[in-house]
């Protein structure tokens, strides 16, 4: 098990366990019991027989606990004020849930229902639900676009059997990351041996860790090809490279507005730090604040939408540029149409981010990431993001320290 420990002078901690595995490394007819999975394991271990004795053993020191499932990693997390004896509690509930749940047949079955519910809620939620089926369009055929929770089909069809399987399978210390941020962080080497037991690794990464290569990455690196070799304007080359062929898909659902998301596949994998920092910063400029380009055209000059934003999804192989747009149905062509001729004018260099533009955006993407040092969980949740895909864990420290973010945002121009 991968441990990193990163001080903090702040009034609050975060203990995160990262696994590697999400809806990525599922096949039918099990899509979604990754993050069964993670539902299962806040019911019960060894230590606290039930969900009510994890949450009391959090709750009384002021805790907040969670978890999430991706398509690549399932993480788990408390977040505590800043003290020695609330880290080690959550290290201690930690471990249970991670090493040791019980994964009853009765208690599955009752959490089938709550997911399948937990389906339905986001499918009434179209500005959630139009990036799923974004993602199922834009990786058909590719396990990146399948539904991280599953079907409702899937999800009541589990056996038990399968899901201790399949826990057993990936819950192994070499494909899970601990993290702890905050007050004296690096001084719990003994508690932390105590609760997770001994034998983790805390700068090297673990073994078993290796690549995921899609068909869908490489068909985009195809894609790429084609593109490096006509006459694109190496500045609109990180725009540009997101001109794979693709169609429109339309999801059809009774609400007062029109979701639109418009999405760009990108040849760049997640530890590609410097083209990381350039699409960020590209990202900001065109739809990340109430200044940016698509917010002031789209919105302020021509109140086509009230929300319009754009965010880069970065997975292990692949990337997505993303903008997502809720407007009314009638100004829906009108709106969808200003808001790609402001990304041709950029990505055609008709209309290159000006000096201004940069600066801004630099400003405001270091600014959030000095802000992330004010809040354990926020920089635990970005280093642990990190090593969950990769091996290197002295690169994830230095790639997240202020000074080297910052440099990396300084150092990208416009071309």
């Amino acid at each position: 098990m991968r441990v990193i420990t990163l001080p903090m002078q702040c009034h609050n901690a975060a203990v995160m366990v990262w696994v590697r595995v999400g809806s990525r490394d599922e096949t039918e007819p099990n899509r979604g019991v990754s993050h069964f999975l993670e539902h299962m394991l806040f019911k019960g271990t060894a230590r606290y027989p039930n969900q009510k004795a994890i949450s009391a053993e959090l709750n009384r020191i002021g805790g907040v606990f969670n978890a999430s499932t991706s398509q690549e990693w399932t993480n788990y997390f408390c977040k505590i004020p800043a003290s020695r004896q609330g880290i080690v509690s959550a290290l201690r509930v930690l471990s249970q849930m991670t090493r040791q749940p019980l994964l009853r047949a009765d208690h599955m079955e009752r959490e089938k229902g709550v997911v399948v519910e937990e389906i339905r809620k986001y499918e009434d939620m179209p500005e959630r639900s139009i990036q799923d089926r974004m993602m199922e369009h834009t990786f058909a055929g590719n396990t990146l676009g399948v539904d991280i929770a599953g079907t409702e089909r899937e999800v009541l069809g589990y056996d038990p059997n399968f899901v201790r399987a399949y826990f057993m399978r990936y819950y192994r210390p070499e494909n899970m990351t601990l993290v702890v941020a905050g007050r004296g962080a690096d001084q719990l080497d003994a508690e932390i041996v105590h609760a997770f037991g001994g034998g983790y690794d805390v700068v090297e990464g673990a073994p078993g860790v290796s690549p995921r290569m899609s068909a869908t990455a490489k068909s985009i690196r195809r894609w790429m090809d084609a593109a490096r070799a006509s006459k694109i304007p190496p500045s609109a080359r990180s725009l540009a490279e997101v001109r794979a062929p693709s169609s429109p898909a339309y999801h059809k659902k009774d609400t007062s507005q029109v979701h639109v998301c418009l999405s760009w596949p990108l040849d760049m994998r997640f530890d590609d730090h410097r083209r990381q920092a350039a699409t960020s910063l590209m990202s900001a400029a065109l739809g990340g604040y109430m200044s940016s380009r698509l917010w002031l055209e789209v919105r302020e000059a021509r109140g086509l939408a009230y929300s319009i934003r754009t965010d880069v999804d970065s997975f292990e192989d692949v990337a997505l540029f993303n903008v997502c747009i809720g407007l009314k149905s009638e100004k829906a062509q009108e709106g969808v149409e200003a808001t790609t001729q402001v990304i041709e004018r950029l990505a055609n260099d008709e209309e290159p981010l000006d000096e201004r533009e940069i600066s801004r955006a630099k400003d405001y993407l270091k600014g959030l990431h000095i802000l992330s040092y004010d809040d354990a969980l926020s920089h635990a949740s970005s280093v642990g993001h990190y090593l969950a895909l990769s091996s290197d864990a002295s690169a994830a420290k230095t790639v997240y320290t202020k000074a080297h973010f910052a440099k990396l945002i300084q150092g990208v121009t416009s071309d």
